[in-house]
């Protein structure tokens, strides 16, 4: 499907597509919406200058269209031009030394600059069809919360004081043991809270052993991690091999007493969410305001900081690089 045709046709998102930077030239193509941008920057790092020249589109897009970002479809990088006519140009990233522009961290950088509008990641238009199939969230029946019965490093205490906080807001608690795994039949709710006490390695072994038995099909899956951060390779996985829907991370670790504080928040929040929206809200957005309400929450002030850190969530939607079998792309 030709992107330029489908950015124009289809008005359920905005699609932000992103290819390499050129080593000469130093230029990005940038393709929003009708639009070829070419953005100039010198140090990939700086995504606030890479930001500036789509600022005039992305800033009128409507709050609820999705922007969908994207990374291009094929592994080679492709390079649009503006002559006469648009131009493609395939050119192989191992010869030609192009660098990409990291779409999670662009999305970050998006996030903190534009709130209230909803960003997915996605690879090519893959996997942008599910936007408008995500399950809404009209109550605690409509979510299931995963936690390890071994080899999380949260301490027994905390872990207790959770579950009790999600059985007082009538969450399911499944308790994520080698029974469950081997099981073949699957829970019915479609949004899953993860919450993970693993580390390093174990995080990841962790994760995809819930891909692999089949655990995350067809969920939005929304990872609590207290003690390693979330990476769009890992999520990849979940999505490639488990099926999953959506993945909703973070880019840094959370703290126990945050999980703790955010869990709260959207226990509070479930009983609620018709009186917000009568057909219900996804699971980001029901995350979002989790977040908001605990940053509004005087309990909670010394956590002021890191949950600033946690609104620039990331929401993915299909890998953006297609994962080998260890998750690496």
């Amino acid at each position: 499907m030709d992107l330029k045709q489908n950015a124009e046709s289809n008005k359920d998102y905005q699609l932000l597509r992103i290819g390499s930077r050129d080593p000469e030239t130093q230029k990005a193509s940038i393709f929003l919406g009708n639009d070829l941008l070419e953005a100039v920057w010198g140090n990939l790092e700086r995504y606030d200058e890479l930001i500036t020249p789509i600022d005039e589109i992305i800033k009128d897009t409507p709050d609820d269209l999705p922007i969908v970002i994207s990374r291009d479809e094929l592994h080679s990088s492709i390079i649009l031009k503006r002559d006469n006519v648009n131009t493609t140009f395939f050119v192989d990233e191992k010869l030609g030394g192009r660098s990409w522009i990291n779409p999670a961290e662009l999305m970050k950088e998006l996030k903190k600059k534009y709130p209230s509008k909803r960003f997915y990641l996605s690879r090519g238009i893959t996997g942008i069809s599910r936007i408008k199939r995500l399950p809404t969230i009209k109550g605690p029946q409509d979510i299931a919360a995963y936690m390890p019965t071994k080899g999380s490093l949260i301490k027994e205490d905390l872990i207790a004081r959770m579950k009790q906080t999600l059985q007082d807001g009538k969450i399911k608690i499944v308790e994520v043991d080698d029974t469950f795994l081997s099981a073949d039949d699957n829970i019915p709710e479609s949004n899953i809270l993860l919450v993970s006490g693993h580390k390093d390695e174990t995080f990841e072994s962790f994760l995809k052993t819930l891909a692999d038995n089949g655990k995350l099909i067809h969920k939005v899956v929304a990872i609590f991690s207290c003690f390693e951060r979330g990476t769009t390779d890992l999520q990849a996985y979940l999505i490639h091999n488990g099926y999953a829907s959506n993945v909703i991370f973070f880019p840094i670790r959370i703290s126990p007493s945050a999980t703790q504080a955010l869990i709260q928040e959207i226990t509070a929040i479930l009983p609620k969410v018709t009186d917000i929206n009568k057909n219900g809200v996804l699971m980001d957005e029901c995350i979002e305001m989790a977040l908001n309400n605990a940053l509004n929450n005087p309990d909670y002030l010394d956590l002021n900081e890191e949950l600033i850190q946690l609104s620039a969530l990331l929401n993915q939607i299909s890998f953006n690089s297609k994962p080998t079998q260890n998750g690496k792309s």
